[in-house]
């Protein structure tokens, strides 16, 4: 590659990692991962040109060395090619399993080698992912900028714990409707981190950056502990009744099969119960019939509550409300937003209200900034909802005054005895 870079006319790296392929190894095992890189394959070579070469660097993830000697290279015209081995499904034994690619490209430039092409491709890649499955990126003096923030976010998220740099902050959830309207009926609590470097980092930046580079695990087991015991010491101060429920955001890479231990024991450290806790996923995290669906079943049949995330804006809702256990689904925000100026949006949330009570599922919506919204929600008939309207999330410190302040905007705040996880009427937090 060293000598195409150094020739006259364009060189490009490209490089691509297939989008969730993890997840199908997790889900279906390896032997269906393997069939699906066979098909991809020549798919992939079908999409180049002669000029170009293909190459499996491992795993899910492939170079391409593009070159035009008359240096007419064009790198968008590459990739629109690629896209095109994303349109039809792969089919491995029946099953069609939808498949992309996220690609990272890097024009050769005066002094590239084949160590910098495949730096900044991997740079490009990376950012790619980051803005969702299928894109492409071209290396830019931003996305390098980028990988550099990326590196630190990394390193810091390393010490962060051992510098007591981290915190859980909680946000209350009230139920709109039914006998515990007006109650505070849990909260949802929510990793925060302030280094000591790079300020205030928000969940949104640091958590993919926690997941790629494989420190999620140890972070959310960090989470689980620190808001089991604010719990418990809220319920001995008799801050919150036996009804308060605190729920925890669970990653994709969480659901191993060691999981329902990990939660039998912290419940027991803290003497809790399984009726006090919710774990949540988003729809993406999930896909039947994998060990992520397994673990899901044993921890609901420990007594633990599920909620669905981000309600309609992940892969296969309607599938997954039907063959898993979840108890709670929570309509996204982006919805909620739309409620007050968009008949479709209020469409959409009333037949999520209709669906779930169908499948005697309850629901909380997240993201309830204003008045208006809060209005509509209970009308619709709405078991639960949270956001900045009732309360913004706080330190475990401040929660008894959120708590009066989502209880005053709610109705009147008294915690009940929760009827049980499979209720519809109880609608725990969402996380």
């Amino acid at each position: 590659m060293d000598r195409r870079a150094a020739r006259g006319g364009a060189v490009a790296v490209l490089l691509i990692d297939l989008d969730r392929f993890k997840h199908v190894n997790d889900t279906f095992g390896h032997e269906s991962g393997d069939a699906l890189l066979q098909q991809v394959v020549p798919r992939l070579l079908a999409a180049l040109g002669p000029q170009d070469v293909l190459a499996r660097l491992g795993g899910d993830e492939f170079a391409v060395v593009c070159e035009d000697p008359d240096g007419r290279l064009d790198a968008c015209a590459v990739t629109a090619r690629l896209s095109r081995v994303w349109a039809e499904p792969v089919f491995v034994g029946a099953r069609p399993l939808r498949v992309s690619g996220s690609t990272g490209v890097a024009l050769a430039g005066d002094g590239a080698t084949a160590r910098t092409l495949l730096r900044d491709a991997d740079a490009a890649m990376y950012e790619s992912k980051r803005r969702g499955p299928g894109s492409s990126q071209l290396f830019s003096a931003d996305v390098a900028a980028r990988a550099e923030r990326v590196l630190l976010v990394e390193q810091g998220l390393q010490q962060a714990v051992r510098r007591g740099e981290l915190a859980v902050h909680f946000q209350p959830v009230v139920a709109l409707g039914g006998e515990r309207a007006g109650a505070v009926v849990g909260a949802e609590a929510l990793l925060r981190w302030s280094s000591a470097e790079l300020g205030a980092v928000a969940p949104d930046e640091f958590v993919p950056v926690a997941e790629a580079a494989g420190l999620v695990g140890a972070l959310g087991d960090w989470v689980l502990d620190r808001a089991l015991a604010e719990l418990a010491a809220w319920r001995a101060a008799g801050v919150v009744g036996d009804g308060f429920r605190v729920a925890v955001n669970v990653s994709a890479h969480q659901l191993e099969p060691a999981l329902p231990g990990r939660v039998a024991e912290l419940l027991a450290r803290h003497g809790l119960g399984p009726a006090h806790l919710g774990l949540e996923v988003t729809e993406s995290a999930v896909v039947e019939g994998g060990v992520a669906a397994q673990v899901l079943r044993e921890l609901r049949a420990a007594g633990v509550t599920l909620l669905l995330d981000d309600f309609g804006t992940g892969y296969s809702s309607l599938a997954q409300l039907r063959e898993l256990p979840f108890d709670v689904v929570k309509v996204d925000r982006s919805f909620v937003a739309g409620l007050e100026r968009s008949g479709r949006d209020r469409a959409l949330v009333l037949a999520v209200l209709s669906l779930a009570g169908a499948l005697g599922v309850s629901v909380v919506a997240e993201g309830v900034e204003r008045e208006g919204q809060a209005e509509q929600l209970r009308a619709a008939g709405c078991p639960a909802a949270q956001g900045w309207y009732f309360a913004r999330a706080v330190p475990a410190a401040d929660l008894p005054a959120a708590l009066a302040a989502a209880a005053s905007r709610a109705g009147s705040y008294s915690p009940l005895p929760c009827p049980g996880p499979s209720s519809p009427s109880c609608a725990p937090s969402p996380g």
